[in-house]
């Protein structure tokens, strides 16, 4: 599938990426950091560096925080062992939350996960397919999220961890990934529709 999307990609000379682009500025720009009655927040982690949080998954932490403050009954937080860490990125931000006075009993722990799908796939597994959810990132991951859940069938809305969007130039470089990312997916999807691949599917919903 990443072949197939590079292909379009570069047959487009670039023009199937645009629309997606926009996409992703649009989702990041619009989504409110201040969602009301929420009940369930799920918060994907962020590779950790050199076995600590980053300020993108602080963010989300401190989000969840908010949110929590706010009336927010269960954080669950996503994120297996990635890269050269010897701790799941759901695991270190138990720790940042627990320190940061979040009781046990409010937080669920989901370290399988390797990728963004993966943490979508195991938090529906966990709880279940009707539970409607609160998904904290990043601005410029808030688009790449909100599509896959869309294709897992979870009902959710969207909540950005950072209070406003700011230009900047490590920001341009976060939505062109991610936009090659959505870009992948989608392409991903459609072809496995196209070609009635049942195994890409199952993996995709």
């Amino acid at each position: 599938m990443l072949f197939i999307s590079t292909l379009v990609i570069t047959l487009t000379g670039g023009i199937s990426l645009l629309p997606v682009l926009r996409s992703v500025i649009r989702v990041g720009r619009d989504t409110a950091s201040h969602p009301a009655d929420v009940r369930v927040v799920l918060v994907p982690g962020v590779r950790l560096r050199r076995g600590e949080i980053g300020a993108d998954f602080q963010c989300r932490l401190e989000r969840a925080l908010a949110l929590r403050a706010d009336g927010a009954a269960q954080l669950v937080l996503l994120g297996g062992v990635t890269g050269t860490a010897d701790i799941s990125e759901a695991a270190k931000g138990y720790e940042y939350l627990r320190g940061r006075g979040i009781a046990d009993s409010a937080m669920q722990l989901e370290e399988r996960s390797r990728h963004t799908l993966e943490n979508l796939r195991h938090a529906r597994a966990l709880l279940g397919m009707d539970t409607p959810v609160t998904i904290v990132s990043n601005r410029y991951h808030l688009a790449r999220l909100g599509i896959m859940a869309t294709g897992l069938g979870m009902p959710h809305r969207l909540c950005a961890a950072e209070a406003d969007w700011r230009w900047s130039p490590a920001l341009a470089g976060h939505l062109l990934r991610e936009a090659f990312y959505v870009h992948w997916y989608l392409t991903g999807s459609r072809w496995a529709r196209l070609t009635r691949d049942r195994a890409s599917q199952a993996r995709i919903s």
